[in-house]
């Protein structure tokens, strides 16, 4: 496995995109203080991995984007990506030609890429292990690094040996291994907690189980009521209902016969309206004979009485008239003789 380039953007002083090419032997990147060429290394651990903000000579992660100088704007995210040759399959992949990206966004986002194909830091790591390859691998030994292996533990020592000698993958997949013994070893534990408590809970379950089963029968057995109950109070309405559309029908023919009744009884009573106008005209007719009768009479006998009361008039007049005749003559007689 070769190193073949590495590409920078946004990363630290490189604010534009540059590619460096690292041929067959040895490649030296010469320079003075302050161009840049610890950046370079800061950019291989960086798209390898690296977590630590201080390891990047900064307060935070974000820091390792271009920050924009007086003539030039920031940048939004940074990225690097290393270009390697796996011709003798040195990696576990299949491609012959890997390409390991990096991008990092100022909202705090980074994303890895395979080839182009997004995955996770974990993958990166799993591809690169016993490869001598990693932020922390031997490969890379930055200025005062060898001080410091120097003056390592030899348990922090034994992680270069074990990387050099190519166990580092499997010694990787024991950790894992045990951790995922470890997490069923307490997924175990748990599952007897739970086992026990459920077990407490089957009394009781048991019991609700049987009020529930009982509660079933009783629910169906009342349905069960509750429908003949529903069927009788159907038929006695329906009984009920019958008798009234009968009481309905025989009104309705008992309303018929009164209106058959009534009509008649109308058309009597207007013929007798008649006969009565009749009698009335002909009472009137009669009385209005009477009246006139009695008034021929009445004037006959006024008539009579008149000529009664006259004729004693009469009478009274001529006896006073013969009464005064005789005295005159008596006078006439006595003056004579």
């Amino acid at each position: 496995m070769q190193l073949k380039k590495i590409k920078l953007f946004g990363f630290k002083s490189f604010a534009e995109s540059t590619t460096l090419e690292f041929n067959e032997g040895i490649t030296a990147i010469v320079g003075p203080n302050g161009c840049g060429k610890s950046n370079i290394a800061d950019a291989f651990r960086w798209v390898l991995g690296e977590q630590s903000a201080k390891s990047m000579r900064g307060h935070k992660m974000n820091d390792v984007i271009f920050a924009g100088t007086s003539t030039r704007k920031a940048l939004n995210f940074a990225e690097v990506a290393i270009v390697l040759d796996n011709s003798d399959k040195t990696l576990p992949i299949e491609y012959t030609e890997v390409a390991v990206m990096r991008r990092l966004h100022r909202s705090g986002e980074s994303e890895y890429f395979i080839n182009g194909h997004q995955v996770r830091l974990k993958d990166i790591h799993s591809l690169l292990l016993d490869s001598g390859m990693g932020k922390d691998a031997y490969s890379i030994f930055e200025q005062g690094k060898i001080d410091q292996v120097i003056n390592y533990t030899p348990l922090e020592r034994r992680y270069i040996f074990e990387e050099a000698s190519g166990i580092l993958r499997f010694l990787q997949r024991k950790r894992e291994a045990l951790r995922k013994l470890e997490q069923s070893d307490q997924n175990l534990m748990r599952v007897k907690d739970i086992h026990l408590e459920v077990e407490k809970q089957i009394i009781v379950l048991e019991q609700q189980a049987e009020k529930a089963r009982l509660f079933k029968e009783h629910k169906q057995q009342l349905e069960i009521l509750e429908k003949g109950i529903f069927v009788i109070k159907y038929d006695n309405l329906q009984h009920r209902c019958q008798e009234i559309f009968k009481k309905e029908e025989t009104q309705k023919l008992l309303h018929a016969e009164m209106l058959t009744t009534i009509e008649e009884m109308k058309k009597e009573l207007q013929a007798a309206k008649a006969i009565q106008e009749e009698s009335e005209l002909d009472l009137r007719k009669q009385q209005e004979k009477l009246y006139q009768t009695q008034s021929e009479k009445e004037i006959k006998r006024r008539e009579k009485t008149f000529l009664s009361r006259a004729f004693k008039r009469n009478g009274y007049k001529r006896k006073a008239l013969a009464a005064r005749t005789g005295k005159y003559v008596r006078k006439t007689a006595d003056a004579t003789s």
